[in-house]
């Protein structure tokens, strides 16, 4: 196969992508193969939709018109530049040449000088594409790390003033919530929460117990060349390695899975019977089924999930990992198999929610993101936790958890529940917000409910 450019298949990618409901992740993995270099194909592509209202922004200064009226693929290629130019570490001239020619290739000689003056005009307005600065200003776009790029003139609101809409803005996230984060938590705490939504997220490997062990994983990836760090207080790897997951030693023999550090937390704070019969109601793709059965090798553990489709991936979870103690059942026959077990130790509950937590993993997120979207979620939420307490038999242990930050999907939740459900008590609950560092996570939630 003819491969192309990392720019000319982004464009590609973004120009089918138009930031619809589809996921971007979705067209890459369609497209990427063509590219000569995978890993800056996927860094544009993402990085565009991850910053999306900053760089219209910044073009709509340097154009003088707003990018809604410009041509869609000519929009894109000046995006991609525009993300390289401010985000990247890439050389200027290259980023700005190839989107000159990719516009005079597929449009004219007119529209090529466009683009060109309008990346000129964007370089011309940079002082420092990576400065450091504790003081929010109109002038200093935040990017990645706690770093700016520095502006001669304005490109964001006033911080003080408006707030929300600098959040907004900066950060390309709707302006809706962040009003909600910033009157919650705080502007400051609100500003880093967007900085761990926004970050390139690190990929963590859970050792699977129930094949080796941390130590033997690091002698495998030492031997095989491949960068890791050991995570302080934890069994997870940090990997430093571009390379996709699957392709890395130890994935076809089920060494390890991938797993986030706020992810993990839910299962690491169970304490149940060695014995214990759990039931993973909401158990697809399979990462906390396959923690549950690395954590309690001697349960009988029931996975099942709404959505059938993908209740495969966690049978394909189960096969690569061995995973002996579990049962897939289909959730039409989960009252069925229920009557099989005299006692029902624990339920696990993580339930559809708004990914408010996972924004930097699923960065298309923020362009399907609705105030009304999250209180539908909210009612689904409590529906599900509803039923799961009048399971027969009735479960001891009631975990729930999301990967949501907002209190109308978590604490709220377990509130009413618990105003209206007096057999059950609250034995821990923790919210997690997502991080930016060099041990960086995604938020999340988790309640911990016991039968008095």
């Amino acid at each position: 196969m003819k491969t192309i450019s990392a720019r000319q298949t982004a464009i590609k990618v973004l120009n089918h992508y138009d930031f619809s409901p589809k996921g971007s992740v979705d067209i890459l993995d369609k497209y990427i193969e063509q590219s000569d270099d995978k890993s800056l194909c996927k860094e544009l592509v993402l990085g565009v939709v991850r910053n999306k209202t900053a760089i219209d922004c910044i073009v709509k200064a340097a154009a003088n018109v707003e990018p809604s009226r410009i041509n869609k693929r000519v929009i894109n290629v000046i995006r991609i530049a525009v993300y390289e130019l401010v985000y990247a570490n890439s050389a200027d001239y290259a980023a700005v040449n190839e989107a000159v020619e990719a516009a005079r290739k597929f449009s004219s000689a007119k529209t090529a000088g466009f683009v060109n003056a309008v990346c000129r005009n964007v370089q011309r307005n940079i002082v420092n594409k990576s400065t450091t600065s504790e003081k929010k200003t109109q002038t200093a776009l935040p990017v990645f790390d706690g770093n700016f790029c520095q502006f001669k003139k304005d490109v964001l609101p006033n911080p003080t003033k408006a707030p929300a809409e600098y959040l907004s803005i900066a950060f390309s996230l709707p302006q809706w919530l962040m009003e909600s984060w910033v009157k919650n938590f705080g502007f400051e705490q609100a500003f880093d929460i967007c900085l761990g939504s926004n970050r390139r997220p690190t990929i963590y490997l859970r050792p699977n117990t129930l094949k080796t062990n941390r130590d033997e994983l690091c002698k495998l990836f030492e031997q095989s060349q491949i960068g890791f760090e050991i995570v302080p207080d934890s069994a997870a790897l940090k990997i430093k390695t571009g390379k996709p997951i699957h392709t890395l030693p130890g994935f076809a023999d089920g060494l390890f899975t991938v797993q986030d550090l706020t992810a993990s937390k839910v299962i690491d704070n169970l304490e149940l019977a060695p014995d214990a019969t759990i039931l993973d109601l909401c158990s697809a793709p399979g990462g906390k089924t396959a923690q549950l059965s690395q954590a309690f090798p001697k349960a009988n553990i029931i996975a099942t999930d709404t959505n059938t489709t993908r209740l495969k991936l966690v049978h394909q979870t189960c096969q690569r990992l061995s995973l002996v103690n579990v049962k897939i059942v289909e959730y039409k026959n989960l009252a069925d198999e229920l009557k099989k077990y005299s006692r029902l130790d624990a339920v696990l509950l993580d339930v559809p929610c708004s990914n408010t937590g996972v924004l930097a993993k699923r960065a298309e997120v923020r362009w399907r993101l609705k105030p009304e979207s999250i209180v539908e979620l909210a009612k689904i939420q409590r529906q599900i936790l509803l039923d799961a307490s009048n399971f027969i038999p009735k479960p001891q242990t009631i975990i729930f958890s999301t990967c949501s930050i907002e209190n109308t999907e978590n604490a709220k939740i377990v509130q009413d529940f618990l105003s209206t459900h007096k057999d059950y008590k609250l034995a821990k609950q923790e919210l997690t917000l997502p991080h930016n560092g060099s041990l960086d996570y995604d938020g999340g939630y988790f309640a911990i409910l016991n039968q008095n």
